[in-house]
């Protein structure tokens, strides 16, 4: 009798776990879907974007604050997206000197034209453009829908982690972790609006558990118009032009 209690228990173990396991699955699969069919619709879409970084410099960290705007055109499966971030010093701007606003420690400004990524950085007055390859830490992957989840299952295990309510609305989380040991981050937690397809929400974690990026996208607008240059890459910087005057003849 005690036998046949212990496998009853022992079956309904077994039971239980793989329905959870197919049933965390499925619902993975559902929340993508829904996601992946709300992107769908989106033709042109802008959204304001805030972030936050802590810069490891020496043993401690560099607080910095950015903003700026994500700009989306879709036509069917082909996408373009340019998003420019301008940062600076966390500790002036949360002093409220709006003098600085003009004048940002560094700008980040990342390309999709449809088949390639490319990535500007300016710091102060130097400038430089490079391609580069997916990367969730310089924010070179695609803003939302199907390509989204294309580019993250690619080196990146995710889990439907749970809801968080933004807006007054509740948003599917999903948590991702490398698949091959990384040096840059240990997890990241992803919210995506299910309205538009597009990523709410993106905190990037640490080795030592230490936020180093967040990044938000609110004041959604689509249906808009956007202009065709919007996705040409920015023309590189000019050298300074030689304003001295020519050498004038010396009087005899």
């Amino acid at each position: 009798m005690r036998t046949l209690i212990t496998k009853s228990i022992t079956l309904i173990i077994l039971i239980v776990s793989t329905s959870t396991g197919i049933s965390a699955e499925g619902n993975l699969d559902e929340a993508i879907a829904k996601i992946e069919t709300a992107w769908q619709k989106i033709t042109t879409l802008k959204a304001e974007v805030s972030a936050v970084a802590s810069l490891p410099i020496n043993n401690t960290y560099i607080k910095l604050k950015g903003m700026g705007e994500l700009i989306v055109a879709r036509d069917k499966d082909n996408e373009k997206f340019v998003q420019q971030i301008s940062a600076y010093p966390a500790s002036l701007l949360e002093s409220g000197n709006t003098s600085i606003l003009s004048n940002p420690m560094a700008s980040a400004k990342v390309l999709f034209d449809g088949t390639d990524y490319y990535i500007t950085y300016k710091l102060l007055t130097t400038q430089e453009t490079n391609k580069t390859k997916p990367d969730l830490t310089k924010g070179a992957m695609p803003p939302g829908g199907k390509k989204l989840f294309e580019t993250v299952k690619e080196k990146l295990n995710i889990t439907l982690s749970g809801e968080a309510e933004l807006d007054g609305k509740k948003m599917p989380t999903f948590k991702l972790t490398p698949k091959e040991p990384s040096s840059d981050f240990v997890e990241a937690n992803l919210t995506i609006n299910p309205d538009y397809g597009i990523i709410r929400k993106l905190e990037i974690i640490g080795k030592d558990n230490t936020p180093i990026f967040q990044c938000e996208y609110t004041n959604i607008k689509t249906g808009l118009d956007i202009p065709p240059d919007t996705f040409t890459l920015p023309a590189p910087p000019q050298p300074p032009t030689d304003t001295t005057p020519p050498p004038q003849p010396s009087k005899q």
